[in-house]
């Protein structure tokens, strides 16, 4: 908490101090220290009438006549500069909320100003959702992410994802994946043939999937015998090491003992879920030849879970994914049933984005993001110093070490030259400096929460990265290669979704990276951070695609005739399909993907009675 004091214009210069202390013949005027000021106004009370004061501290400025009177004790008891023994503020008071951010504040020796220095380069993903032009971004097969609405989207090859938390709407960022495989066939249709059944059933579903459509969800209606029923598969694992099955699933008349299983002869991994509770059980082997690794439960709108289970195999061999309505053989009076959506099985320790496949397994490729050559010269010039900052959510357990951001320059016979930031495979995140093969630098820890917010800085001799505000050790011994190329994902990825990258071309101070790296005292656009100055907030970073998006979305409607109709629907444009309305439609056989490409007939097949209107949206793909 700071006050600032001023002399009224109207008397500047025109009134003189009468005491018997040091201020005697002391002038009122702004050219005046605050400190002889703020003496003037605590010793002199008969010339407050000539002073105005203003009371501020990180999130604003405030007038006496703004401040509750009972807390007026508190800045003119001598406690401008904040008491951290103090407690006993009165709640949701203008005291209380000084004393706790000033509370964080204090832990910042430099104060809380942003870094003087601009970045080179400022990759504002969250707000943005915008990739420059100037680089090079390359995923050789369509992809998922979750759009603002909670629903799994799909875009094409070479497309970056800007992916969203499926509950409350906020934009995680760019999405940054490894190669993943689904080994599950028809993943999109669980009444083909290569899903076995065994004592259940499987229909069009009557309730809109994880993707915003009836399309591919599935009704799985249990038949009611006493025996265990089951989806099942075949998948071939060719290797000993970690999997992970996942799928989508809602309640319906049932839900309180789902269950996923893989087995093979002689073993098996099972984990039961609740989905009315959105509880699950601990995860249990038998038999041999499987370890049970983890097991996860993600609510999606509408009452959907992604459910999860991961687990290790001992051997290659012929495995059978099973996705079980109820556990236990039973003898239920009726029919009983849920929905699912999705399935998948992939190698990795994590589910990662889904991944949609027919009649032959589907693998998604790497995401990476390229600047270089001239485009990165005009961008950086020569960095021999400088500090990356990365804001993200913490890698997930991938292949090899994921980068979130790495320079680096042409190769040596005695190595490669690199300066990055990754995500390594143990958990922890890392900064780096490589030169001619030899490492320079590497300091790494391991991030407290899922949150990353990590501040490397690097120059000859100097190196130091802080990680949630927490430091590594100073190291006086490195140097600095050449460099002439970004990559952003590069050979591999974090497995998670990036907020902002920003590149600065000098060594920024330890304060500055300590403020850069620290959740409670960062300013900025996020939940809970101080606005800075003349900060225009989101419309500072609206996408022209997403302005574009915005203007380019038309609506639909096809009343329904009592029998089933078919529209094919085609643009000259690649475009995105959505259900907006379906109620009172009696079926949906057919919808476009989510996804189309241009000049292609996309079949959409329902009935509805007479009165009756499927309405439904064309978004433009720019």
């Amino acid at each position: 908490m700071a006050v600032v004091i001023r002399v009224d214009p109207a008397y500047n210069g025109k009134i003189a101090v009468q005491s018997n202390n040091a201020l005697n013949g002391t002038v009122l005027s702004n050219n005046l220290s605050q400190e002889t000021l703020l003496s003037i106004y605590t010793n002199q009370p008969e010339l407050r009438v000539f002073l105005t004061t203003e009371y501020s501290n990180a999130l604003g400025s405030y007038f006496p006549a703004t401040i509750d009177p009972n807390l007026l004790h508190a800045y003119d008891s001598g406690e401008l500069t904040h008491n951290a023994a103090k407690t006993d503020y009165p709640a949701n008071t203008l005291g209380k909320v000084v004393n706790d951010n000033k509370a964080s504040f204090d832990a910042l020796a430099g104060g809380f100003g942003r870094p003087a220095l601009r970045p080179i380069l400022n990759l504002d993903f969250a707000n943005g959702r915008f990739l420059d032009p100037a680089f090079s971004f390359t995923r050789n097969s369509v992809g998922t992410y979750i759009d603002r609405n909670g629903f799994v989207k799909t875009v094409q090859a070479n497309k970056p994802r800007f992916t969203f938390d499926p509950l409350t709407g906020e934009c995680l960022g760019l999405l940054l994946e490894e190669s993943r495989t689904n080994l599950l066939r028809y993943s999109t249709d669980c009444s083909n043939a290569a899903w076995g059944k065994i004592s259940l059933a499987i229909s069009a579903s009557d309730t809109i999937g994880p993707n915003g459509t009836l399309a591919e969800a599935s009704l799985v209606t249990d038949n009611a015998v006493a025996t265990e029923s089951a989806l099942t598969q075949g998948v071939t694992i060719t290797d000993a090491t970690t999997h992970t099955f996942s799928v989508w699933a809602k309640a319906g008349t049932i839900g309180t003992a789902f269950k996923m299983q893989v087995s093979s002869t002689g073993g098996g991994v099972t984990v039961t879920y609740n989905l009315n509770l959105g509880t699950r059980l601990a995860g249990t082997t038998y038999g041999a030849g499987f370890t049970f690794v983890s097991s996860a439960m993600t609510l999606y709108p509408n009452g959907w879970y992604r459910c999860e289970l991961s687990f290790t195999s001992s051997a290659s061999f012929t495995l059978n994914t099973l996705i079980i309505p109820v556990t236990g053989a039973h003898t239920a009076s009726a029919s009983q049933n849920i929905y699912i959506y999705g399935p998948q099985l992939a190698k990795g320790a994590d589910a990662t984005s889904y991944i949609p496949t027919a009649a032959t397994t589907v693998t998604r490729e790497q995401d990476m993001i390229v600047i270089a050559g001239t485009q990165f010269s005009q961008l950086f010039g020569a960095i021999n110093k400088g500090t990356i900052f990365v804001s993200a959510a913490k890698g997930k357990v991938a292949t090899g070490n994921g980068k979130y951001a790495m320079l680096q320059g042409v190769a040596t016979a005695g190595g490669a030259n690199r300066i990055g930031v990754i995500a390594n495979t143990n958990g922890s995140v890392e900064g780096f400096v490589m030169y001619d093969g030899v490492t320079q630098n590497s300091a790494n820890i391991v991030p407290a929460t899922n949150s990353v917010l990590m501040a490397y800085a690097f120059a000859n001799n100097d190196a130091k990265v802080y990680v949630n505000g927490v430091a590594s050790a100073d190291d006086n011994a490195v140097v600095i290669p050449a460099l002439n190329e970004l990559r952003i994902g590069s050979d591999t990825s974090p497995n998670a979704p990036v907020k902002q990258i920003c590149i600065w071309g000098e060594r920024l101070t330890n304060t500055e990276l300590q403020y850069l790296s620290t959740p409670s005292t960062k300013l900025g656009k996020d939940a809970g951070q101080a606005p800075s100055n003349g900060d225009l907030g989101r419309g500072a970073y609206v996408s022209p695609e997403a302005i574009l998006r915005s203007l380019g979305k038309s609506t639909f409607a096809v009343d329904g005739t009592g029998a089933s109709i078919t529209r094919n629907v085609r643009f000259p444009f690649d475009f995105t399909f959505e259900v907006l309305d379906s109620s009172g439609v009696t079926t949906i056989t057919t919808t476009p993907a989510s996804t189309c490409t241009a000049n292609t007939d996309n079949p959409l097949t329902f009935t509805a009675p007479i009165g009756k209107t499927l309405s439904y949206a064309i978004t433009p793909v720019f």
